[in-house]
């Protein structure tokens, strides 16, 4: 499966000076969100020692960003990317020195800290608009799966030296520190955003003041535009299915880690470790994977993959063992994700693009919250390893299902640069009268 050539002059085995500057600034913001993470369990654990009051933090963000997303994907396709990348992260990090101010003065109040952090993920959700529309922009066609496979292993690789950092500052200096270095990271990446050449705007040409009546007709749009490309529902369907079954994962591995009976915090950071790293693996695999499978083989290995580790999850392996099942875990998410995102990527037009991706991360995230709340109640009834590999069969079950999606293979099959504006072509009708 041979890649299209690089619309982007800079865009060679570095993908241009402009992506590393911006994932350079997102792998900083990274290293933030990994600090102030442990902090914020820490700080919570601490005052309340409740699960309940954990879970009260982090489930309301979590959804309020989900919901976010579509919201803001009208933005990205009118005005400049750049721009709105720099707010998002201004944005965060000022809410982050709001909450480095509360913790500085210890001034802990539960309703303060959910209401700061669901303001935070507002911006976490107008980056994610703007992210994946931007990035081809920056390198082009031929190098987009190139740029995709940094952009997973620099992720991963902040979430893990980000997990060191934040344990070390929180333990040795407190979560004051903790926060404040998460703010500085926002601004940092704000910084290196800036510096960035060009505009990167939606290529809309009709950048007018915002009003909400023509944000309005734009999400309609968006959201007539997903429903009139069937097989771009039957990716975001596979994609929320995946999610809702790995979801059982969050529950998974405070469970492990406590039935192994060694050091079952220390196990858990090398569960999450051990996932990160296999997403690092599977990115820089996916360069040779790629020259010699096409993307349909691909996104079945990784199913394969992901399925048969949660089986020997499921089935009371050694705590090494499970160890090595995370990191093929982690391996197989990104030998799917990078297929498919891009391709469904190139397949949008550009002034499409915001819109579009962010309907379909919202489609994609919308059943994990569901995902955790059933595989908790499944653990309780029928205990975790039952649970763990009825996941893992039902993720091998769904395997030769993909081959049935109608167009899927050939989509995936498509070399890089024919699967450009491979939506428009399809299904015309429902680019008609789109704005």
């Amino acid at each position: 499966m041979k890649d299209g050539s690089s619309s982007n002059p800079e865009a060679g085995s570095a993908c241009g000076r402009d992506f590393m500057l911006f994932r350079a600034g997102q792998f900083v913001s990274g290293l933030g969100d990994a600090c102030a993470e442990i902090a914020v369990l820490w700080w919570v654990a601490e005052k309340t020692g409740s699960a309940v009051q954990i879970a009260a933090v982090f489930a309301p963000v979590s959804v309020a960003r989900i919901f976010l997303l579509p919201l803001f994907g009208p933005l990205g396709d009118k005005y400049s990317r750049k721009s709105l990348a720099i707010i998002s992260d201004v944005w965060r990090g000022v809410l982050s020195a709001l909450i480095c101010a509360l913790a500085w003065t210890d001034s802990f109040g539960l309703a303060a800290l959910v209401a700061l952090f669901i303001l935070s993920s507002a911006g976490s959700a107008l980056f994610s608009s703007v992210a994946d529309s931007i990035i081809p922009q920056m390198v082009g066609t031929g190098s987009l799966q190139k740029a995709y496979r940094h952009t997973s292993s620099m992720n991963a690789a902040a979430a893990i030296i980000g997990g060191v950092i934040g344990g070390f500052i929180t333990a040795k200096y407190g979560i004051k520190t903790a926060f404040l270095c998460d703010a500085l990271s926002y601004f940092a990446a704000a910084g290196a955003t800036m510096l960035i050449r060009l505009r990167y705007s939606g290529q809309r040409g009709d950048a007018s003041r915002f009003s909400f009546p023509a944000w309005r007709k734009e999400l309609k749009a968006g959201v007539r535009l997903v429903a009139g490309m069937p097989l771009q529902l039957w990716i975001c369907g596979l994609a929320a299915f995946l999610n809702f079954v790995v979801a059982s994962m969050t529950v998974a591995f405070p469970l492990l880690a406590k039935e192994s009976g060694a050091m079952p915090v220390w196990l858990i950071g090398l569960f999450k470790s051990g996932v990160s790293a296999g997403v690092i693996a599977g990115s820089f695999a996916m360069g040779w994977l790629a020259k010699r499978l096409h993307g349909d083989q691909l996104v079945m290995a990784g199913i394969v993959v992901m399925g048969a580790g949660l089986l020997t999850l499921g089935s009371g392996a050694s705590p090494a063992v499970q160890c090595l099942v995370m990191f093929a875990i982690g391996s197989g998410l990104v030998i799917i994700n990078i297929p498919l995102m891009t391709q469904n990527t190139l397949a949008v037009p550009d002034q499409y693009r915001s819109r579009v991706l962010s309907l379909a991360m919202f489609f994609n995230q919308i059943f994990a919250p569901a995902g955790v709340i059933l595989a908790g109640s499944a653990i309780s009834f029928a205990g975790l390893g039952a649970t763990l590999l009825a996941g893992g069969g039902l993720i091998l079950l769904s395997a030769p299902v993909v081959l049935l999606i109608p167009g899927f293979s050939g989509f995936l099959r498509l070399k890089h640069g024919d699967a450009e504006g491979y939506f428009a072509k399809t299904y015309p009708a429902a680019f008609e009268g789109s704005v």
